[in-house]
């Protein structure tokens, strides 16, 4: 009786052993999983382990990792795995972004960028470096280590020049755009409902960007707005293809709108 309890204690621990081993090789070395990732995107907390294709993200090696289609998708990008060489690729109307399973690099427009800690498939699931994806579409992305929680913020629509948008109380427009001295600096001129407002107005391409601040030009207000202008000093050989707007808020730059580049005749 004796041997055969300690037969079937023997194969319980062994069992439990086994299960031990499976739950563990669902995550990667260096991953933590301790603490439950936050991740909101625009104000919005994106849920996750809602079925079993829907695992949350992790940190490896002190860098976020999420699933990629759920992070691509919410960005409105469309995605493509390719099984053949374990890339992905992610693209909207102005980016193309392919990554590669294991890989520390990606193509951003054909441009490579390196970073730190490489996709890798976690429990059959793909798995992207959350802060590298989402600062190559233009999003900013803040971390709060005491909450685990990871804050993103992005355009999600361009402006056409003369609409307005706000954040928080900030209501502000981009007017027009204006080249001069050879298409070596570009004045902008706009609108904000506050003289305290500091706008950085951002111009950008593939592989540079140039910036310049916003002055008011006049101390009346027009319906409650300020008009104000910025002059961005550019390199000779520079297209702009993007411009944004960025706030200054608790000494960090947010960027909070995106306009569509025009030239005023």
């Amino acid at each position: 009786m004796r041997k055969n309890n300690s037969l079937l204690l023997g194969v319980i621990i062994s069992i439990l052993v086994f299960l031990s081993i499976s739950f563990l090789s669902l995550f990667p070395a260096n991953a933590s999983t301790d603490t439950a990732i936050n991740v909101y995107i625009n104000g919005n907390k994106m849920h996750f382990n809602q079925n079993a294709d829907d695992p949350p993200p992790y940190i490896k090696n002190g860098r976020t990792l999420i699933p990629f289609r759920r992070i691509f998708e919410t960005f409105g990008m469309e995605v493509v795995w390719n099984g053949s060489d374990r890339s992905i690729t992610a693209k909207n109307d102005s980016l193309e972004m392919q990554l590669i399973i294991g890989q520390k690099y990606a193509l951003v427009n054909n441009i490579k960028k390196d970073f730190d800690v490489a996709p890798e498939i976690t429990g059959n699931r793909t798995f992207v470096p959350l802060r590298f994806v989402s600062e190559s579409i233009g999003a900013n992305v803040k971390w709060d280590a005491s909450t685990q929680s990871v804050f993103i913020s992005f355009p999600q629509n361009k402006l056409r020049p003369g609409q307005e948008s706000t954040y928080n109380d900030i209501r502000f427009s981009i007017d027009s755009f204006e080249s001069q001295n050879d298409q070596r600096e570009y004045v902008v001129f706009g609108r904000v409902n506050s003289k305290d407002a500091r706008l950085l107005i951002e111009v950008k391409n593939e592989t540079m960007s140039f910036s310049g601040v916003s002055y008011i030009l006049d101390e009346t207000s027009v319906d409650g707005m300020y008009q104000y202008s910025a002059t961005i000093y550019v390199n000779s050989d520079f297209t702009p293809k993007n411009v944004y707007i960025k706030l200054f808020e608790n000494n960090e730059k947010v960027r909070v709108a995106e306009y569509i580049f025009y030239i005023s005749n």
